[in-house]
């Protein structure tokens, strides 16, 4: 089947199907996108609700993805115990769905002694989501590999500070203008969690980056 006049959803997965096909594809990309504006009509009494529901803590990082390996989630965990080591305690709360994974990830936790500082949540509603990523300080997207990012985009438009794999499509979709990481490298990765959640000046130029972001949205929409 000819690969001409099919669309991806970024430049990084029309280089892919290049290298892979030999080149000579005419593909087009066609970003993903979300309306913005559901994360502006969460009231406080649902975000109240949604923290007492759940007993989340007054500030949390937040990461969201399905428990599988490429998410990444031990070396997020390792770099949580590197930042507690240093006296920084962050809580932790994934979302996402079970896909094999998640027995391998609440191991590690526990072994990393740090059971009671990340929580799981699964089989949330998209408006329990939407809460989740209002109330956060800062969201963590660990990921190993991914075609595109839709998190990332959730983020955004709730204008969170936002740390990251340093991958080529993250850095595709962010404009090169987030906290990168290496992805095998708990040490950086806490290096980044760190310095978007205490330089004050890094997390207001992010949120300044993210409400751009939503106002853009928000013209195409």
């Amino acid at each position: 089947m000819s690969l001409d006049s099919h669309f991806r959803s970024s430049v990084f997965l029309i280089i892919r199907v290049d290298q892979l096909i030999g080149g000579g594809s005419d593909i087009s990309v066609i970003y993903n996108g979300l309306d913005a504006s559901d994360f502006n009509h969460i009231n406080e009494q649902r975000l109240t609700e949604f923290t007492n529901n759940y007993a989340l803590p007054d500030s949390f990082a937040l990461a969201v993805g399905h428990f599988e390996t490429r998410k990444n989630y031990p070396h997020l965990i390792d770099s949580l115990a590197v930042l507690k080591q240093r006296g920084f305690d962050v809580p932790l709360l994934i979302i996402g769905n079970n896909s094999g994974e998640r027995e391998k990830v609440e191991a590690h936790i526990e072994k990393a002694g740090l059971s009671a500082q990340v929580s799981i949540l699964s089989g949330l509603t998209d408006e329990e989501v939407r809460c989740a990523y209002q109330l956060c300080s800062l969201f963590i997207f660990p990921s190993k590999y991914e075609g595109f990012g839709i998190p990332i985009l959730e983020a955004m438009a709730a204008q969170r500070p936002i740390v990251l794999s340093d991958l080529p499509v993250f850095r595709e979709i962010t404009e090169g203008r987030s906290i990168y990481f290496d992805t095998n490298n708990a040490e950086a990765m806490a290096n980044s969690i760190e310095l978007a959640l205490t330089d004050t000046q890094q997390r207001t130029v992010m949120i300044e980056r993210e409400f751009n972001f939503q106002v853009q949205l928000n013209r195409v929409g």
